[in-house]
């Protein structure tokens, strides 16, 4: 019998995933309201997050972007796992949401799950070109074996709380940040304005603190 989604999604619990990396989101948009607004809150209005399953202390692998946010993901937010980049449309979100706003939380969740399955946003647009395509699920090991070298991966993963995705587990939750990442250069001006709207979380410069942080997340549960 092949595996279940919650079999495979089990593996991307955060305390056993950060035995092998993190997941990391980029910021490389100067314009970003993540500049400016804390990336918790921000990322909870979000419907779906393009991330990177990354270990930054090996040198062959990295994020879109070195500076950005190193992620705490709940295993039942994430939609889909490439070894590849599925060149997805980030921050899926609200902007442009005015009808969908008004509804309550219950029929824009059901929304939400409904029309991501069929491979579009609250907006009616298709996310990508291939509907299904986002919906691939591999275990962080299978992940990196099949990923080729120098390329990136990309994780799709709700970013929006109380949204009920596979039969058998809970609704997601809000995904926490756990560090800002900084690429090794503290003084790169897009860290420092991330350091600046997160105060309360912190800041990781060097491999050291890398690992220390690859330790808390082991601990934390």
């Amino acid at each position: 019998m092949g595996q279940t989604a919650k079999d495979v999604l089990t593996k991307w619990n955060a305390q056993k995933l950060s035995a092998l990396g993190f997941l990391f989101h980029g910021v490389r948009d100067k314009n970003s309201v993540l500049l400016s607004q804390p990336a918790e809150q921000t990322f909870s209005q979000w419907d779906v997050i393009s991330l990177s399953f990354v270990n930054f202390l090996f040198s062959g692998q990295s994020g879109i972007r070195n500076v950005g946010f190193i992620l705490k993901v709940p295993e039942q937010n994430i939609l889909g796992t490439h070894p590849y980049d599925v060149w997805f449309p980030n921050h899926i979100g609200t902007d442009r949401d005015h009808k969908n706003r008004r509804k309550t939380k219950v029929e824009r969740n059901a929304l939400l799950v409904e029309t991501l399955w069929s491979g579009r946003d609250l907006q009616g647009e298709y996310l990508i070109d291939h509907p299904r395509k986002f919906r691939r699920l591999m275990t962080p090991l299978d992940l990196l074996n099949e990923q080729t070298v120098g390329r990136h991966n990309e994780i799709l993963a709700v970013g929006r709380p109380y949204v009920n995705i596979y039969k058998g587990m809970p609704a997601t939750r809000n995904i926490e940040v756990v560090g800002v990442y900084s690429g090794g250069n503290p003084n790169d001006p897009v860290f420092q304005s991330l350091c600046a709207a997160n105060p309360e979380v912190p800041p990781i410069n060097t491999k050291e603190e890398v690992l220390k942080l690859k330790h808390r997340l082991q601990h934390s549960f």
